[in-house]
């Protein structure tokens, strides 16, 4: 008989745990384990993908923010229903909700996600602080809590999360999926109106406190002023027009002739092969799947010093302080002023540290030991 995983997230739009999940399950063995996923929110656009492979996927129809005894009610009759083996939680909200579940349905093995560093609640409102608190005392619960990075688990360590079984596993990237192709680049850079010669920096992330856009736009204007010339993409959720503070940050900076709003893109992949450096300004992190994506997808990186970025860029990229718009201008232009040829073998050193350290395969092996250990 196949384990049966029932995965609780908090919602399923394009974030480094909803990606994750994603991965997690198109690699998993089916004839081993039997997944399902329950989503507290609305389903994003995840919920598609995750329904694609065959993956059944709920909705509680919760509303960010509003509490709901109706949505505990309805996912522990799910429970009862499905009967799982392990109950799978991601992120504080979910991690709560799945604990309650647990008590109400008799259900063990919980298994906590926890996947974030030195975050700031006051970025995140009071029932978020409430919800990390309660999650803390409640912590010793779980069969386990998996960090994805060392530096989400000394964060949460330091926090007072107690657990007799913590453990740290990676997030892991389909090499197949982001790799070097020179004809998507053409194309790609062709639709986005880039010549082959236009140095290109990509920022790919949601618009959230934790990214720092902010200190990234002051360092973009802080090049521009040097005469360092390129072209910076913005990708994710609130990177668009529609956002009037980031537009007015853009303006402060006067780079609008520079920076190019892309939104929410479903194609990353074929974004990460038109660039020639991907920049990351984050204040907090656990491990960002954006930075290995481009390592995996061959682009050298340019990171700040949160989570676990400078750990996964290595030798292959350049690490700076976080919240420092010069240290990270300085960063920028070094790299964009090294010869093509150089930055080339950046990229290809990124990608084999990739496939060696954080390839999909390994990180799947270590989900489903922990899932038979569980049962």
């Amino acid at each position: 008989m196949p384990i049966n995983v029932l995965h609780l997230i908090t919602t399923l739009d394009t974030g480094g745990a909803e990606m994750m999940l994603y991965r997690l399950l198109s690699a998993m063995d089916p004839e081993r384990f039997e997944n399902r996923v329950v989503c507290m929110a609305v389903p994003g656009r995840v919920a598609g993908w995750i329904a694609q492979t065959g993956i059944p996927v709920t909705s509680l129809g919760m509303r960010r923010g509003v509490p709901s005894p109706r949505a505990l009610v309805e996912l522990g009759r799910l429970i009862r229903k499905t009967k799982p083996d392990i109950l799978q939680t991601w992120m504080y909200h979910a991690d709560l909700l799945g604990f309650l579940a647990s008590k109400l349905t008799g259900r063990g093995n919980l298994i906590w996600n926890l996947r974030c560093s030195d975050l700031d609640p006051r970025d995140y409102g009071i029932l978020t602080g409430l919800t990390i608190k309660a999650c803390k005392w409640l912590s010793p619960f779980p069969s386990a809590i998996v960090a994805n990075s060392m530096a989400a688990e000394r964060y949460h360590r330091q926090l007072g999360f107690n657990s007799r079984n913590f453990l740290v596993i990676p997030n892991g990237f389909d090499l197949q999926r982001f790799k070097l192709d020179s004809e998507v680049r053409r194309h790609v850079r062709y639709q986005l109106g880039l010549s082959d010669n236009t140095l290109c920096v990509g920022c790919i992330s949601r618009f959230d406190p934790a990214k720092d856009h902010r200190t990234l736009l002051e360092a973009i204007a802080i090049c521009r002023q040097k005469g360092i010339q390129a072209v910076y993409i913005l990708c994710g959720k609130g990177l668009d027009r529609q956002n009037r503070q980031l537009h007015q940050w853009i303006e402060a900076s006067r780079s609008v002739d520079d920076v190019k709003l892309m939104g929410p893109r479903d194609d990353i992949p074929r974004i990460m092969t038109a660039l020639d450096i991907l920049v990351s300004s984050s204040v907090s992190e656990g491990f960002p799947n954006v930075i290995g994506e481009a390592m995996a997808s061959g682009v050298p990186c340019v990171v700040t010093d949160a989570g676990d970025s400078a750990t996964i860029v290595g030798d292959t990229g350049m690490v700076v302080p976080t919240a420092d718009p010069m240290a990270l201008a300085e960063a920028l232009g070094a790299m964009l002023a090294l010869p093509e040829k150089q930055r080339r073998e950046l990229g290809a050193r990124a990608r084999r540290r990739i496939e060696t350290t954080y390839g999909l395969s390994q990180v799947v092996s270590q989900y489903e030991k922990l899932y038979h250990v569980a049962t």
